[in-house]
Formats: structure tokens, sequence, C-alpha cells
């Protein structure tokens, strides 16, 4: 064997042994033990990569850990995992010019990734690696209005966008993950703290507004969009943690929600909608708080049919459109009667019958779905009738009998008179 071919064995051989150092102890610093065997981060790093030619040389006793290690995606990665100051060398090279780009392997590591994007961000505004949270969550806000700028400016987008390229969205499981969440992962294995986008820590920033890089909204992730609007409400108002019937009188207190959400930072959630729904309107952070407020208390829906009190969704501004879908106008219309009457939701269409004379005996039926809550509803159909007609729908696919059959389309006109009352243990 030629002297050549001994040294390129040999520095083949060096970088199996920190291949196993490494895999031993993930938190092993390597950029001084690699200098300490003359291997360059780039020989080494490309060696990783490209595994074959290290198994290839390897002494026989260490061929099949080497194959388990290098060839396992999770384990190559922990390899590929670089020390704090390494990578904070190659961010300042790259800066200042003396590098055009980062060693191979840096971005294959996600937490390199993250440790990268933390120098950039705190490398122009050093109190943003303070140890006081309350420092960094101010200092952030601050930036707020250049964020996009500043990202820019501390070549941060250019990390984060290499790395999104490569590796974005390849596991099943990864979601859309933005610069300052990174961001934040990297500070609180450095800080040893919680979450800088922690609701419930007293000093925390909203995520949201910080919502740099990624190809979909915030307020696409349902599980995140519930949990941020309880969480958010809920610190806005303590009582909205308390048993139901307390939560649902808090929020039909709210004189305008739609003010009150955008100054809580929601507006957002109230443009994108909740599941796709409810796009422009309130009900949007609503839907949103219902599933939070379950999933946080264990407590049934707010919005849930099966137990009273509970509140409609047209207890609210309800969106454009809303009333144009014909299912919504059958429930809304058997719901409201049925809590008001429940002789209305008896499958004895006989009793439905007197549930329906008994209203009538007191007043003006139009006025009865004005005290409903549905008068918009009653306006944009026209009629008594034709509410009724909805009611009667519902019904039939409930597989219940019509009513309409047995009274008079006469009986179901207005008579013109103030309605007289609504039972109080009826109604919410």
């Amino acid at each position: 064997m030629r002297l050549e071919e001994i040294a390129v064995l040999q520095r083949k051989r060096k970088a199996i042994d920190v291949v196993m150092a490494k895999h031993r102890n993930p938190n092993l610093a390597l950029s001084h033990i690699l200098e300490s065997a003359h291997l360059t981060p780039g020989y080494f790093y490309n060696a990783v990569l490209n595994p074959d030619r290290l198994i290839e040389d390897a002494p026989q006793d260490k061929v099949r850990n080497l194959q388990s290690i290098l060839t396992d995606t999770n384990n190559s990665k922990g390899v590929l995992r670089m020390d704090f100051d390494f990578l904070k060398r190659q961010y300042h090279d790259i800066q200042s010019g003396r590098a055009k780009k980062y060693v191979q392997g840096t971005l294959n590591n996600q937490e390199n990734v993250e440790d990268l994007i933390y120098i950039a961000i705190t490398s122009k505004t050093p109190y943003l690696n303070s140890d006081d949270r309350r420092k960094v969550v101010e200092g952030i806000s601050k930036l707020k209005t250049r964020m996009s700028k500043y990202l820019k400016d501390t070549g941060v987008l250019k990390i984060y966008t290499a790395w999104k390229k490569r590796y974005y969205g390849k596991e099943s499981s990864q979601r859309d993950v933005s610069v300052m969440e990174l961001f934040d992962n990297a500070r609180r294995r450095i800080k040893e703290d919680r979450s800088l986008f922690d609701l419930a820590e007293p000093q925390h920033a909203n995520l949201w507004q910080f919502w740099y890089g990624v190809r979909k909204s915030y307020w696409d992730d349902a599980e995140r969009a519930s949990s941020t609007a309880f969480e958010v409400l809920s610190n806005h108002n303590a009582r909205l943690r308390l048993r139901r019937e307390i939560v649902i009188e808090e929020l039909k207190k709210i004189e305008n929600p739609k003010q009150l959400f955008r100054e809580l930072g929601l507006a957002d959630l109230m443009k994108e909608g909740y599941e796709g729904r409810y796009k422009g309107s309130e009900l949007a952070v609503l839907a949103a708080f219902d599933d939070g407020y379950r999933d946080s208390t264990g407590n049934i829906r707010l919005f849930g049919w099966n137990v009273n009190p509970h509140l409609h969704e047209w207890d609210f501004r309800v969106p454009l459109g809303y009333w144009n879908i014909l299912t919504n106008r059958q429930r809304a219309v058997y719901h409201g009667l049925v809590e008001y009457d429940s002789g209305f939701g008896s499958r004895d269409a006989s009793e439905s019958v007197q549930a329906f004379r008994r209203a009538k005996s007191k007043g003006s039926l139009k006025k009865l779905f004005v005290e409903l809550g549905l008068a918009g509803l009653r306006a944009e159909i026209g009629s008594n009738y034709e509410m009724f007609r909805l009611y009667d729908n519902e019904r039939k696919q409930r597989g219940m009998p019509s009513i309409l059959r047995k009274i008079k389309k006469s009986e179901i006109m207005s008579s013109g008179h103030p309605y007289k009352y609504l039972p109080t243990t009826q109604r919410i």
C-alpha cells in the first residue's frame, strides 16, 4: 500500500473513531476533537453524509455499529449535531465574507439551525440574549414592526430558507415551523427557561404576531388556534375558566365581541376563520375558544345542544352568508322553538301542534322569533309560515311527522300583538 493510500485510510479510521465517540456522547463538542485529529470539519461531515466510503474501510468489528449509526436517520442527525461555538464561528465567517457557505451537514440538523438563528438574531441586539425573559419579550416586541428587515439583515432568512428548502415537511409529523419558534427552541435549551410564547407565563409574547417564513397561517392549526383563543380570553377574564354556566353568562355580557377580540390580538383568527369556518366573524374566535375550553377544563362544549344552558351561534353576529345555508336556517328555527317549548320537540305531531297554539295564544309569532334571537333570519325569510316550514323540514329530516298538515296556513299569520313573555326557565 502506498503512503498516500495509508494516509487516506488513517484519516478515514480517525473519522470513524470520532463518529463512534459522538454517538456514545451526543453532547460531545467536536470542533476541538477534529482539530486535534487533523480532520477538517468539511471532510468529516461530508464523510458522515456519504457513509459508504467510511463503512467500506472500517475495521470488521466496527462495521455493524457504523452502519447502524450512519444509515439510521435519527442516529446520523445526532452525529451532525454541532457545538454552539463552532456554529457561531461559521455564522460570523459567513457574515464577514470569509466563507461563502456553511459546512456541509450544518443544515441537516434542526438544532443546528435553531442555534444559528439564535446566534444571528442576538448578534445585533445583545440584550435578546439576556437571562431576564422580561427584557427579551420587550426586546422582540420592539422589533415587531421591522422584524422582516431585521431577519433579512442578520442573515436569518437565508438560514431559514436554506434549511426549509432542504428538509421542510419531510417528516410526516412535521408541521409548519416559524423562524421565531426556532429561535425560541434554542433559547429554551440555552437558558433552561420556558417558551417566550407560553401564554400561561406572565411575561410572554404572542407567537402569531411573529409568524415569519411559513407557508400557511398560524391559525390553520386547529389545536393551536383553540388553545390560543382559550388562553388569551381566559387571561383577560379569569371567570372564563369556571363552570360553563358562568362562562356562558360572561361571553354573552361582551358588548362588542369583535372589538374586544381585535384588542386582544385575535383579529387574524377572525379574518382567517376557525377550521375554515366563520371567516370574518367573531364566531371564529368563539368556536376556537369553545374547543379550547373543552380541552382545558374537560367540560362539555358551550355550543353543545345536548345540555342546558348552551350558546347559539346566532346569539352573536353571524358571518356573511351564514343564513344562506339551509341547514343553518332549519337548525336555528327548530332548536329555538324546542328550547322555548319542549312540546315542539315531541315526536307526536299533535303535541307539537299544541305547542304551536300555546305560542300563538300569547301574541305575535314574529315577535316570538325576535325574542328567540332570530330577528335577522325572520326578516330575511319574510313570513312566519316560511319560518315554520324550516322547523317542519327539520322535523322530517329527524324522522318526525309534519305538523303543517294539521295547521291552517292562516293560523300561522302574525296577529300583530306584542309578544307577552318568554318563560325564564326555558331560555338561557
